[in-house]
């Protein structure tokens, strides 16, 4: 008897001490790196926001972003120079000095010079792209942010 009560006292001690380390486990607070590249498009100071799902080091090209998210758009190439004619709603208005511009949170993607654009969303901040938008590459966790600028 002495045997069968130290065996249960046995069992009761570990499942005890079981739910205490179960109970008192602390959850990973550690961010998880979500698997998408933000696509944002401000119309008439209205930005609607997109997410496309990437896999794990996938680029995309700015066409292929707007492809995925089902966004319509035309870009035009003449010699070396690319024209962002429409994206979604917006459209160039180069007489009155109206231009799509493509922001990003790409570093090696932003323009450095002295007439680089600079936006704010959700607390990142973006840069207008300092090359032709075919040149940009869109992975996991890259912003792409796409307003009218007057110029």
């Amino acid at each position: 008897m002495r045997k069968y009560l130290s065996f249960v006292v046995a069992i009761v001690a570990i499942v005890i001490l079981s739910v205490c380390f179960v109970a008192c486990s602390k959850e990973d607070d550690t961010p998880k790196q979500s698997n998408y590249a933000t696509l944002v498009i401000v119309s008439n100071d209205n930005p609607v926001e997109y997410k496309v799902d990437l896999k794990e080091g996938e680029t995309l090209s700015i066409r292929e972003l707007l492809t995925k998210a089902g966004v319509e758009y035309s870009i035009t190439t003449e010699a070396e120079a690319e024209n962002v004619v429409s994206i979604g709603d917006l459209r160039s208005d180069i007489a009155n000095s109206k231009l799509i511009t493509i922001f990003t949170s790409n570093k090696d993607d932003q323009s450095n010079s002295a007439q680089t654009k600079v936006e704010n969303y959700k607390g990142t901040v973006l840069k207008s792209i300092g090359a032709k938008p075919s040149d940009i590459s869109i992975s996991i966790g890259t912003i792409i942010y796409i307003a009218i600028i007057e110029y």
